[in-house]
């Protein structure tokens, strides 16, 4: 473009030097004939006609400048509404990220919500074992508590009898020795008092004799059974004793057991802390992914409104690029049929430049033959004027 103006500017030069060149040639051949003055007039209508397409050339280059300038304001608009395009792309993979964020914490918040069930169910079933667990060692030691009491019971009995029969043989011991001296001394009384009262000793000893006697059987058949009752008790001893082992053994058993379910239940109850500080954690956990799902809801809802306005926004830039383009379009077509238009009129012009050069260098060969005349002319004016002189003064 600034190529064309300055050729412009110099055929508008040489054009300028051109009529200043008539207009001396005219001024200098304004005294010649009227068919010399037509030809001027002819070189001064040329010469209008060249400046009025110099006019229009100027013109012309300024609409093709202008047309630069808007083909350039149509390329940064271009370039703008790839801009937008890009950032708009950029948005919508940012709203595809966060969308895809946003699943992934749903899936991460389901799997928590999962392990947080599972974790429930297992204290649960945990919580279930050892309450089984402690009713079962409860019971246990119940049994245990019964059958040591059964057994205390049974040891007393024992211990009762053993006494009964001690105090029963300790009373026929001294039932014997209380019957031998009353014996003796009836034997030695009995001659010195009267019959009646020997013989009320004799009554009196023979009943004691004969309760002696039932004392003596049943202290026998006590003893018999005291005996048998003893094997019995002995055997009943011994598999009290190893009934009482075989007791202890389970005590120290269900003990062991009771303190294993102890430790099981404190390791539970450990584990039931741990996982309620994780259920804690999880559901703060998850609370915070709620809130974090919920802003990132709203930022992309911000971000489909700010799509669906910048799309909005690149409708309406590209119906205007489209119009303004359309329009530009338009105006280049008229230009161009205005320069196809101007580029004959230019080529006619140049013709009638070439015919008015042609012209105008016969003019000039006319006005050198007619100076020539002129001079010629003068010169036999001047021989004519001398001979006329010379002839007066002879």
């Amino acid at each position: 473009m600034p190529r064309d103006l300055t050729r412009t500017e110099a055929l508008e030069r040489e054009l300028l030097r051109a009529l200043d060149r008539c207009e001396r040639n005219a001024m200098r051949t304004s005294t010649s004939t009227s068919k010399r003055r037509d030809v001027d007039s002819q070189a001064f209508r040329d010469v209008s006609n060249f400046k009025s397409h110099i006019d229009d050339e100027i013109t012309r280059h300024d609409d093709d400048a202008r047309a630069h300038v808007h083909s350039m304001e149509l390329n940064a608009l271009a370039i703008a509404l790839a801009r937008r395009d890009a950032e708009l792309s950029a948005v919508h993979r940012e709203m595809i990220e966060l969308r895809g964020a946003l699943e992934r914490t749903s899936g991460d918040a389901e799997a928590r919500a999962r392990d947080v069930a599972t974790s429930t169910m297992t204290i649960d079933a945990l919580t279930i074992e050892l309450d089984t667990e402690r009713r079962v060692s409860i019971d246990t030691a119940e049994a245990l508590e019964r059958a040591i009491e059964r057994a205390s019971r049974t040891s007393e009995r024992e211990k009762a009898l053993e006494e009964a029969l001690e105090v029963e043989r300790a009373r026929r011991r001294r039932a014997e020795r209380d019957v031998a001296p009353a014996r003796e001394r009836g034997r030695k009384e009995g001659a010195i008092e009267g019959e009646s009262k020997a013989a009320a000793m004799m009554g009196v000893i023979e009943g004691l004799e004969k309760e002696l006697e039932r004392v003596r059987g049943r202290l026998r058949r006590r003893d018999d059974d005291a005996a048998a009752g003893d094997a019995e008790r002995r055997r009943e001893r011994d598999a009290r004793d190893v009934e009482r082992e075989t007791l202890r053994e389970e005590v120290r058993t269900l003990e062991s057991e009771r303190e294993r379910l102890r430790a099981s239940l404190k390791a539970a109850y450990d584990a039931n802390a741990s996982l309620k500080a994780t259920c804690e954690r999880n559901a703060d956990r998850s609370r915070a992914e709620a809130a974090r799902r919920v802003e990132l809801a709203e930022r992309v809802v911000t971000l489909e409104r700010r799509i669906d306005d910048m799309r909005a926004q690149h409708l309406d830039a590209e119906l205007g690029y489209k119009t303004r383009l359309e329009k530009t379009l338009e105006d280049l077509r008229s230009s161009r049929n205005e320069v196809v238009s101007e580029s004959k009129a230019r080529r006619e012009a140049e013709a009638e430049l070439e015919r008015a050069k042609s012209a105008l260098e016969s003019a000039e060969t006319r006005e050198r033959r007619v100076a020539e005349a002129l001079e010629h002319t003068k010169s036999a004016r001047t021989r004519i004027e001398k001979a006329y002189y010379d002839a007066d003064r002879r």
